[in-house]
């Protein structure tokens, strides 16, 4: 069956990383001279350098002369700099020395190689001292900041750029200061912040105007046009790049630079579907990128031309530059531009209706980018689980400090409480005194109006204490309703953000595609995470899956989850191992060991129940190994199963037999039998199969009229009863199924079921 698949293209902007680069590159280049040699007054300087006495002028005239080596020919330029250097030692300059060396580190720079450059300006920081001009000491702080900015350090290199400027500052050197805006303008570039980008890339145009530096002021104007094409602005790029084109084919050696408008330039046309202008604008960059010798540049553009050609329907031309970037991309390890390739020949094919080559470069493309992708994932687990962490740590703060709140709260409240009932006292014995002295006269009559009247008092203070203990008990009540509320809330809350980080470390179900189209995965977790869970992955002809029930559910069953997910990708993925047993070896020591690590006496006997298969395509050789947990094979041809010698267990229904392989007794961990594990291997020839894998939840699970265990059995038959029928049916019948014989009972484990067939 052929299928015509239409996925989105994501184009990267052209060079935009590059043009950061050339912009602080040649913001250090401007500072150490006035022009670029020519390939016209090359021979002119080589004459100069011959008549040349003065040690001086000798090694200007090599800097001159690295200078247009600079992009064609790096080795010339590194020999012409170190022969300035070796001038500059016998002249004794030392200011003169120390900018030779900030050239040899540009140089570095500018072929990315951010260390070594590193490396050289550190170096040469270290040999200034307090008579060393401070104009040569900002450059050199602000070149160390540009290399930590190309390394991701962006704290360090702000900090560089802000200790340049205040040498600057006290020396007020415009041209320096120009710099300083420019790296300060990429720096808001690499953050996304592309209007304060502009702000400076501006500041650093309107200074390179006022001395004169018109390359400067063409690089800031590609630099500004490419801000304006992040923010959509396409009109306003065009503007910049013709502006900044211009100005780069004016100076005539500056072939890198112009490739790189030419390319932005046929991005945005293509963007705005001007496919003519753009195809016009990209040949033109490729000639020059061929004519520089870029490898990465010439990659790049390669994928450019070929996403426009494919859009022209001009697909022999686009196949030519695909296969020139794959050969360009494999040959210097750009892992990026291959994955762009393999996806390029998938369209290219899909275009010509050639299904299967389609299918196959669609294949390539996914297995290549889930394998480069393996490390991303880990790094992306790590940080959800520190994030998670430090969530739920500022959350349980945030919680004392409320209860703390409401302990203040309820002492003035029961010291207000306190005083108001003594000025109460206070005023009715008052009144008792003021009735006694007035009535003395009517003796009898004031003495029983007096009992009379205290009585009355002390009931009411009976009544007014009784009201007071009851609203008291009323706000305890309220308070502490309060707080078990926003502490449910907030363990919600916490439950859901683990989910999140669980369902991140679960496999891509696009693995199991890679095995068979055909395929279910049914997981009901008991609680909001779970201790099941199921892995897959693939590499050459083998296809491993498994699924996993640990101890316990919940928090603790997601965290074993987790350690025996990263503990199979190490075992699997990273090293290859095939064979089931040796794998659940190998994971039952990586479990232990994990678990032990803080329990010297190895008291944790926790770990974990698996089934685990690898299905070999090519051989069809089928290879199960288990833990506690069974293999289910459901088929027609009896002989794959009874031809080995092994106990088993089969119930048969409409032609079809279920056949029950049983796992090892012994569990993935630390316990009292720690035997090896068991192999099974199946030869299923030219037969087609269904193979289920299911943890213990489904058939431990209580419900129905007598409030019994659903049963093993069951399960088995309803799997048989429905194994004609798709797998997505048979899932949502299993889970309908559950979902029936639960009712209103809890749910008593994790559950889940993995159906395949092969």
């Amino acid at each position: 069956m052929c299928f015509s698949l239409k996925l989105a293209f994501m184009k990267t902007p052209f060079f935009l990383n590059l043009t950061i680069n050339a912009l602080t590159f040649c913001f250090s280049l401007f500072l150490t001279t006035n022009c670029f040699a020519s390939e016209k007054n090359l021979d002119s300087l080589l004459n100069k350098l011959n008549n040349t006495i003065e040690f001086v002028d000798k090694s200007k005239i090599h800097l001159e002369i690295a200078y247009y080596y600079w992009s064609a020919n790096p080795d010339s330029a590194y020999f012409h700099i170190d022969k300035a250097e070796e001038f500059d030692l016998q002249s004794k300059i030392s200011d003169n020395i120390l900018s030779t060396r900030i050239i040899r580190g540009t140089l570095s720079f500018d072929l990315g190689n951010y260390d070594e450059a590193l490396q050289i300006y550190q170096s040469v920081f270290e040999q200034t001292n307090e008579n060393t001009d401070p104009v040569i000491i900002a450059r050199i702080i602000s070149n160390i900041g540009n290399c930590y900015s190309q390394k991701n350090d962006l704290s360090k290199a702000i900090e560089s750029y802000r200790n340049a400027l205040d040498y600057l500052n006290n020396n007020e050197n415009t041209a320096e200061m120009a710099v300083i805006f420019g790296r300060l303008g990429n720096l808001y570039y690499l953050n996304r912040n592309y209007v304060e980008a502009i702000e400076y890339y501006k500041k650093a145009g309107f200074l390179f105007v006022n001395i004169g530096r018109k390359s400067g002021e063409a690089i800031t104007f590609m630099n500004i046009g490419n801000c304006y094409k992040q923010l959509n602005a396409v009109d306003s790029a065009i503007v910049y790049y013709s502006k900044a084109l211009k100005q780069f084919k004016s100076f005539g050696n500056m072939q890198l630079y112009e490739a790189q408008c030419l390319a932005n330039l046929g991005n945005v046309h293509s963007e705005i579907q001007q496919r003519n202008k753009a195809l016009k604008y990209l040949l033109s960059a490729d000639s020059l990128f061929s004519i520089i010798q870029n490898p990465y540049s010439i990659a790049q553009i390669k994928t450019d031309l070929a996403y426009l050609y494919l859009e022209l329907e001009k697909t022999n031309l686009a196949k030519y530059q695909i296969d020139k970037c794959l050969e360009i991309s494999k040959k210097n390890g750009y892992d990026r531009f291959i994955e762009t390739s393999y996806r390029l020949l998938w369209k290219y094919y899909d275009k010509l209706n050639d299904c299967d080559n389609a299918y196959t470069w669609l294949n390539k493309y996914f297995f290549f980018k889930d394998s480069i992708g393996i490390i991303a994932r880990q790094e992306k687990i790590d940080m959800l689980l520190t994030q998670f962490e430090t969530e739920r740590k500022e959350k349980e703060i945030e919680i004392l400090k409320q209860t703390e709140k409401i302990n203040r709260l309820e002492i003035r409240r029961k010291t207000f409480i306190q005083y108001l009932t003594l000025f109460g006292l206070f005023v009715a014995l008052s009144f008792i005194a003021f009735l006694y002295l007035n009535n003395q006269r009517r003796k009898r009559i004031n003495f029983i109006l007096s009992q009379q009247n205290v009585e009355i008092n002390q009931q009411k203070e009976e009544i007014t204490t009784q009201r007071d203990e009851i609203e008291s008990q009323r706000n305890i009540l309220q308070d502490q309703n309060l707080m078990l509320e926003q502490f449910r809330t907030h363990t919600t809350h916490s439950l859901r953000y683990a989910q999140s980080i669980q369902a991140a470390i679960l496999p891509s179900e696009k693995v199991l595609q890679q095995i068979s189209p055909e395929y279910f995965v049914l997981m009901k977790p008991c609680e909001l995470v779970s201790g099941d869970f199921f892995w897959a992955t693939s590499f050459d002809d083998y296809h491993v899956f498994c699924v996993a029930d640990c101890t316990g559910h919940g928090v603790p069953g997601a965290f074993m989850s987790i350690l025996g997910l990263t503990a199979l990708n190490d075992i699997v993925a990273r090293h290859r191992v095939t064979k089931p047993s040796d794998i659940l070896g190998f994971l039952r020591e990586s479990v232990i060991e994990a678990l032990s690590q803080n329990d010297a006496e190895q008291l944790h006997k926790d770990g974990l129940d698996i089934a685990l298969c690898m299905f070999n395509s090519k051989s069809r050789e089928l290879q199960f190994a288990g833990a506690k947990i069974p293999l289910w094979i459901v088929c027609q041809d009896e002989s794959i199963i009874k031809e080995h010698k092994e106990s088993f267990k089969s119930i048969v229904k409409n032609g079809l037999s279920l056949f029950e392989i049983k796992g090892d007794i012994m569990p993935v961990g630390q316990s009292p039998l720690m035997l090896g594990f068991t192999n099974h291997c199946y030869n299923l020839k030219k037969s087609s199969v269904n193979i289920y894998l299911a943890t213990d939840g489904f058939s431990d699970q209580i419900g129905g009229s007598k409030s019994g265990k659903f049963s093993s059995l069951s399960l088995k038959k309803i799997i048989l009863e429905n194994i004609e029928k798709p797998f997505s049916d048979q899932s949502e019948i299993l889970s309908k199924t559950l979902d029936e014989w639960k009712g209103s009972l809890f749910q008593v484990d994790d559950v889940t079921v993995l159906g395949i067939k092969i």
